[in-house]
C-alpha cells in the first residue's frame, strides 16, 4: 500500500483497507490505555472528594431523613 499521508489510519482509509485500518487501530489501542491511565488516578481523587463535600451538605441529611435511598440522592 502506497503513502498518501504517511499516518497508517487515514491512509488504509483513503485506500479503502479494512485489513489494514483493523491493524492500525489494534496498535493504537496499546498506548492510549497507557497514555489515558496517567491521568484517571487524579480524576478519581477529585470526583471523589467531591462527591463527599457535598454528601455533608444539609439538604443531603435532609433527604435521607425523608427517606430517599442513597442511590437517588447520589445521582441527583
Amino acid at each position: 500500500m502506497p503513502d498518501i499521508t504517511g499516518l497508517a489510519v487515514p491512509d488504509a482509509l483513503l485506500h479503502l483497507r479494512s485489513d489494514a485500518l483493523a491493524d492500525a487501530l489494534k496498535h493504537l489501542v496499546l498506548p492510549a490505555i497507557a497514555l489515558s491511565a496517567a491521568g484517571i488516578g487524579q480524576i478519581m481523587r477529585i470526583t471523589r472528594s467531591a462527591m463527599l463535600d457535598i454528601a455533608r451538605r444539609e439538604h443531603v441529611d435532609t433527604l435521607r431523613s425523608f427517606g430517599v435511598p442513597g442511590r437517588v440522592i447520589t445521582l441527583k
